[in-house]
């Protein structure tokens, strides 16, 4: 075998073993959605009550995406459900939830758990904070 020869398979071996490190599913590259929320009183009734609404931020980069789930916790529990499903990329998506009585105090935190369309999955993160003085004003 000439010299020519021995470097050139010398390369592919090298190219063969370095591909074999490479994972054979497809990276992707992906960004947290960002989820934001705000309690906003209402006070038409007889008594002050909050409705939680949310927004999900999903980035054009991780494509459409499909929320899995989006859970509530804290000082309010519950589950919402955002809208559109699934969402178009660099598109916003929204829900809301409640109604929740004018004195709970705390934070609550929304967690979202999604699909990228590269078949990532991920989880995000959003809170709000409620001040408990949602309420009727006195005539």
């Amino acid at each position: 075998m000439n010299m020519k020869r021995v470097g050139l398979l010398g390369c592919a071996v090298a190219l063969v073993l370095g591909l074999s490190q490479v994972p054979l599913e497809a990276t992707w590259p992906v960004h947290e959605l960002v989820v934001r929320g705000e309690g906003v009183c209402g006070t038409a009734g007889p008594v002050g009550r909050y409705t939680l609404r949310w927004t999900v931020v999903n980035p054009e980069v991780n494509g459409e995406t499909t929320i899995v789930s989006a859970t509530e916790s804290g000082a309010y529990e519950g589950t919402v459900s955002i809208e559109p499903n699934p969402l178009p990329a660099g598109a916003n998506g929204t829900g809301t939830d409640g109604p929740v009585a004018g004195n709970t105090t705390g934070a609550v935190t929304l967690n979202v758990e999604y699909v990228t369309a590269g078949q990532v999955r991920g989880q995000a993160t959003g809170e709000l904070y409620l001040e408990g003085n949602c309420v009727v004003p006195e005539s």
